[in-house]
């Protein structure tokens, strides 16, 4: 599927962020859950400074993919989690992406 196929007539409803449980502070790896009014999501990275996005049918398989890349919601971090990573959650600078046609689209559809 392509990008333009995707987002076509839909509206975001939800935004969560997730954070690499193998990641330490200063140097973080975020990703952007973004769940549209269809239930399908896409998430975002930042991969050295080049975002990169890929299209789910649904939250399930989306957090699949990212608990498989080793992520967890920032929301869901305990104590423990805070330690291991080096900072408070409440610390967590959210990063601001703007979204440009030049990123990169991936769709996965179902996540296997």
């Amino acid at each position: 599927m392509k990008k333009h196929e995707f987002y076509k007539d839909k509206q975001i409803i939800a935004i969560e962020w997730w954070i690499s449980w193998c990641c330490e502070y200063p140097d973080l790896l975020l990703a952007r859950v973004r769940i549209f009014t269809d239930n399908t999501v896409d998430i975002t990275f930042d991969e050295v400074d080049k975002l990169e996005i890929f299209g789910f049918d649904d939250s399930e398989y989306a957090s699949l993919f990212l608990c498989e890349d080793e992520f967890m919601p920032i929301n869901s971090m305990d104590e423990e989690d805070e330690a291991d990573i080096g900072i408070k959650r409440a610390n967590i600078s959210i990063p601001s992406w703007t979204d440009n046609d030049n990123f990169e689209f991936k769709y996965l559809g179902v996540y296997p």
